[in-house]
């Protein structure tokens, strides 16, 4: 299966050059960053997502994970908190699955648990992915949502 690695490392170059052999591998095509048609072609051709992060690294926030599976892709993802971004955009069995990794785990360990993840979001249906993504990151749902926290925080 081919696998496109979206984005560029920024935070672990070490990382990358440690593993260097695993990134140029003849399936493994390394995309960089890309925007607007681009990125949306590529992740409306994937069949699963896979959306790792570091267990030093909080994301506050991923826009791409909307996009993902308002696309009809379920994400197969990890979390070292169990309450960032992938869990917020998880939150339905439909959309994918959070692997929650304790950060004692070993690198083997990760790798195990992340594919068992992926495994079975390949198996989800992506009529079901596009009907909950598109309701859940609707974009007039998602001003509506920022309208309403503003006006909860005014009334305080």
């Amino acid at each position: 299966m081919k696998i496109k690695i979206l984005g560029r490392t920024v935070y672990q170059p070490e990382y990358f050059e440690k593993n260097k052999h695993l990134f140029t591998l003849p399936h493994v095509e390394m995309m960089g960053t890309v925007f607007g048609k681009e990125k949306m072609k590529i992740i409306s051709e994937a069949r699963c997502a896979v959306y790792t992060i570091d267990k030093y690294y909080q994301e506050a926030g991923a826009g791409v994970l909307g996009e993902i599976v308002s696309s009809g892709v379920p994400i197969a993802g990890m979390s070292w908190t169990g309450d960032d971004a992938v869990c917020e955009a998880i939150d339905n069995d439909a959309l994918g699955e959070v692997a929650i990794m304790p950060k004692s785990y070993s690198d083997t360990e990760v790798v195990v648990k992340l594919s068992e993840t992926i495994s079975r979001c390949l198996r989800i249906n992506s009529e079901c992915t596009f009907k909950v993504g598109s309701k859940k990151y609707d974009p007039k749902n998602l001003v509506l949502k920022i309208f309403e926290i503003i006006n909860e925080r005014r009334n305080y």
